[in-house]
């Protein structure tokens, strides 16, 4: 009987153990969801507090792993060392993130190194930081601090390389890809280019069109930003170089075949065409016109038909010059 009313008095206790480790579990997590409301409102009362000076009110998810520690003033000769927690309070449920960070440093004065990618599910949400330092074996009061991640855009495919003809229309370099809340920068050479700033919509490519004005090679970017602040800035894959060429520049004349360009052409009598500017290695001269077969191609022409040289009267010719020197092959005719 003695041995059985034993049994049962260490059964109980075993119960009251159990019973008891569940309600400290309930306990601190009363207690923090206490401690982030009274936060909460002293925030509200006098603004941010920055109770951690390692730590940034905001942070853009790209932002890798950033190290926090306690302000040094925090530290005094008792302090043993610190305890670090990282919380959300979503919903009004509190959730502990312990994988979010790993600890660094040494004691009294270890930290922890914050992986802000790790946050990924609360963007936009407050993230607590609680230390609690541990003096002579004991714990004390812990301190709190806020931050929030804001979502850099995700980084989408943009143009690719061009060679074009100067003022050869607006075409344009492609994001195949966009987000909803971003707003997208075009920079040409470093230097942003006004007037075009689409806001991005989730699936939807955006065109930007780029003038062909201006001659030589360059390097165009886009930047997404987030719409407010933070701006989270993230360039976009690819750098793609737009090379403008020049267009030739016809200038055809004509001449009797034993004159100058002016001189009158007499009836009867072959005259030449010809461009007035010197002959351009890789330029191929093309001339239309009466009394020519089809396309004739050279700097100087000689037009012998009878049918035009027996017949007073104005005629006309085009040249076309064609710039082989460049993939684009540039043309252009007068």
């Amino acid at each position: 009987m003695k041995r059985l009313l034993l049994s049962f008095v260490f059964l109980l206790t075993i119960l009251f153990a159990f019973s008891g480790l569940e309600a400290f579990g309930q306990s601190e997590s009363k207690d923090i969801a206490e401690r982030i409301k009274t936060f909460n409102n002293s925030r509200l009362l006098k603004g941010t507090q920055n109770t951690i000076d390692d730590l940034q009110d905001t942070y853009c998810s790209d932002a890798g792993v950033v190290d926090i520690f306690v302000n040094p003033s925090e530290i005094t000769v008792d302090t043993d060392y610190f305890i670090w927690k990282i919380y959300t309070f979503v919903g009004g449920v509190v959730e502990e993130h312990d994988t979010w960070f790993t600890s660094t440093g040494s004691a009294p004065n270890n930290g922890i190194s914050f992986d802000i990618s790790q946050a990924s599910g609360y963007y936009g949400n407050t993230i607590y930081v609680e230390y609690r330092p541990v003096e002579g074996g004991e714990l004390r009061p812990s301190e709190l601090d806020a931050t929030t991640v804001y979502k850099t855009a995700e980084a989408y495919d943009f143009g690719s390389d061009m060679e074009l003809c100067q003022n050869s229309g607006t075409p344009n370099l492609v994001l195949e890809n966009s987000e909803s809340g971003y707003e997208y920068f075009l920079f040409k050479d470093g230097v942003q280019q006004g007037g075009l700033t689409p806001e991005g919509s989730d699936g939807v490519a955006i065109n930007f069109p780029i003038s062909t004005s201006d001659l030589g090679t360059s390097i165009y970017t886009l930047e997404a930003r987030r719409k407010s602040t933070p701006s989270c800035p993230t360039l976009m894959n690819g750098s793609p170089e737009v090379t403008v060429y020049p267009n030739p520049t016809p200038s055809p004349d004509y001449r009797p075949s034993s004159g100058n360009a002016g001189d009158p052409v007499c009836q009867g009598l072959p005259f030449e065409l010809f461009d007035s500017a010197p002959e351009t290695s890789g330029y191929v001269y093309n001339w239309t016109g009466p009394g020519l077969s089809g396309t004739v191609t050279g700097h100087t022409i000689t037009v012998s038909d009878p049918g035009v040289l027996g017949t007073p009267g104005d005629y006309e010719y085009t040249l076309e010059i064609e710039d082989t020197n460049n993939p684009t092959r540039c043309t252009a005719s007068a």
